[in-house]
């Protein structure tokens, strides 16, 4: 049997909830939160956390957005589903960013609820169907303000000497898994800093991943 923890602030859909949940043998409600600091603080005291919250957003003292990134912070493995008359694409963008493993929007019927809980309790990413639109378009946009390294005067070469920086090679090591000198690896950094505008490895990695040039495929 799964677990569930509801937080909202107003106690009608909070009980409702408890009665759809109550009707399903395989999930069961053992915790109730009014607030996201009450679900915050339940989960560092280090008190048996439910294996998924179901998560209002806008909420007194802590509204479920900032709630979802710090138990996600303290408790990677629970779950936290979101559940919100919210049907914005700004709240969708930062409850995914805070680390929600699904967003559904209230109304959603009893039936399509539940099997969304449990899509989420078996580690797929859940969403209301007009937000799952949203999430796809968020994506495509994605995508599209992705720059090649060419679009930075990357060549070839700076290209693996970056990809050994973000595996977090040193010089020395570079110079032997590419077969060149340290100081043309030196060169490379440098250059590479340069194009990119950045002042370390750790940033010129960070741009990597966001453009996705370190990637297998």
């Amino acid at each position: 049997m799964s677990t569930i923890g509801i937080v909202d602030d107003n106690i009608e859909i909070r009980e409702g909830l408890k009665q759809i949940l109550s009707l399903f043998d395989d999930l069961e409600v053992i915790y109730e939160a009014r607030d996201g600091q009450e679900a915050v603080d339940h989960v560092k005291n280090g008190k048996h956390c439910p294996d998924l919250f179901l998560m209002d957003v806008e909420m007194h003292h802590m509204n479920g957005l900032e709630a979802t990134r710090i138990i996600k912070a303290h408790k990677p493995e629970v779950k936290v589903l979101i559940l919100s008359v919210t049907e914005g694409r700004k709240n969708l963008e930062k409850a995914l960013a805070n680390g929600a493993d699904g967003y559904l929007v209230k109304g959603e019927k009893p039936l399509k609820m539940v099997e969304l809980i449990r899509d989420t309790l078996e580690g797929r990413m859940a969403m209301s169907p007009q937000m799952a639109g949203k999430a796809m378009q968020m994506l495509r946009d994605s995508q599209k303000l992705k720059k090649e390294p060419e679009s930075y005067g990357l060549t070839t070469r700076e290209m693996d000497v970056l990809r050994q920086l973000s595996a977090g090679k040193n010089h020395q090591q570079i110079s032997e898994e590419l077969f060149i000198a340290p100081k043309t690896v030196r060169n490379h950094t440098e250059n590479i800093y340069r194009k990119l505008n950045v002042h370390s490895r750790v940033e010129a990695s960070r741009i990597a991943i966001e453009n996705g040039w370190l990637s297998d495929d």
